[in-house]
């Protein structure tokens, strides 16, 4: 296992039990399917994963050991540290949840991870549940996926950036994981352009016109390759809800760094001189990413009760493929 430069936007973490106690609760990057074997076990389920992932041409995987459920709250604040593309969980369903007795109810796993760091990161959480063969046919499987789906949006709080969180069915015939494969087609696919792969057939034969609800499914066609469908995640009554749209948005949060402002002497020139580099930066970002841009504020605000001031920039941009705006903030604070 070794550190590596990565591209940002493109890479994703996979979370899932290994055979053995290596590296257990910690994050690697792996360099070759020998060294993962090694490591964590030929068959084990995190081994899958990084096969799969790696088949459908994700370029960096990142790998934690988790043996149990519970083990999820352990490793919270290393979430909270890292900022990866997508993150997809191979043991932990959407469905699953634990007693919380300080709420007095039961809380998905997902739903507690998010609280604690939704807002503090990019990070998009793919999720899936249980897999399509098991059930008899379309309908039954539908009723449950809407059920659970609906039950996890309704339960979420204010604390969970739902922007963050993708449910993906698991109805892909050759795989047990989807959610692994629709994280991977995401990381392998140019920002701008929908993720395709060679996803092999999908279970059931499901269409738009399907009761379909909050959630990604795979989709098989008679003369081109499956397809991964109604790619949203779980924001409401917002074109940030599409997900092609939304990894546009965080490409351009990422990218746009301000570091060298932290921490300098505030004075009357720096506002100026970070508008003049967030319009070069969007300029930038034309015909690639975006085709119009707007910048609305670069304002300082002193931080009430200290000598420090957080120049506030707001612009709105319009994504590629688009006909709404989105509108982005981000702060500098300065001495």
């Amino acid at each position: 296992m070794s550190n590596i430069q990565v591209e940002k936007n493109r890479d994703i973490l996979v979370i899932g039990p290994a055979d053995s106690n290596s590296h257990l609760k910690e994050i690697v990057y792996a360099n070759s399917q020998t060294e993962v074997e090694r490591e964590f076990g030929k068959n084990s389920e995190l081994t899958q994963a990084y096969r799969l992932a790696k088949s459908l041409g994700a370029p960096y995987v990142f790998l934690l050991n988790i043996r149990h459920d519970y083990q999820y709250l352990d490793i919270i604040d290393t979430l909270a540290q890292n900022d990866f593309a997508y993150i997809a969980p191979t043991s932990l369903y959407l469905s699953n949840h634990y007693d919380d007795t300080i709420r007095n109810r039961r809380i998905s796993y997902l739903e507690y991870i998010m609280e604690k760091i939704s807002y503090l990161n990019e990070s998009v959480f793919i999720a899936t549940d249980k897999h399509a063969s098991l059930y008899e046919d379309l309908d039954a499987y539908l009723e449950e996926m809407n059920q659970l789906s609906e039950d996890f949006y309704s339960s979420m709080g204010t604390e969970v950036n739902p922007e963050n969180i993708v449910f993906v069915l698991n109805n892909l015939e050759r795989h047990k994981m989807a959610n692994v494969a629709l994280a991977a087609a995401l990381s392998a696919s140019p920002i701008g352009e929908y993720p395709t792969a060679d996803f092999g057939p999908a279970i059931f034969e499901m269409d738009a016109y399907e009761d379909i609800h909050n959630y990604a499914y795979f989709m098989n066609h008679a003369i081109r390759e499956t397809t991964v469908e109604n790619l949203l995640n779980y924001k409401s009554s917002s074109i940030l809800k599409v997900v092609t749209i939304s990894r546009i948005v965080k490409a351009i949060k990422r990218a746009l760094d301000f570091s060298e402002y932290v921490g300098i002497n505030y004075n009357a020139h720096i506002p100026m001189s970070i508008r003049k580099k967030l319009q070069a930066y969007l300029q930038g970002l034309k015909g690639d990413l975006i085709y119009d841009f707007n910048i609305i504020a670069v304002q300082p605000y002193r931080i009430e009760g200290t000598t420090t001031v957080s120049i506030e920039t707001s612009f709105d941009v319009w994504p590629n493929n688009s006909f709404e705006k989105c509108r982005v903030d981000k702060s500098i604070e300065v001495s």
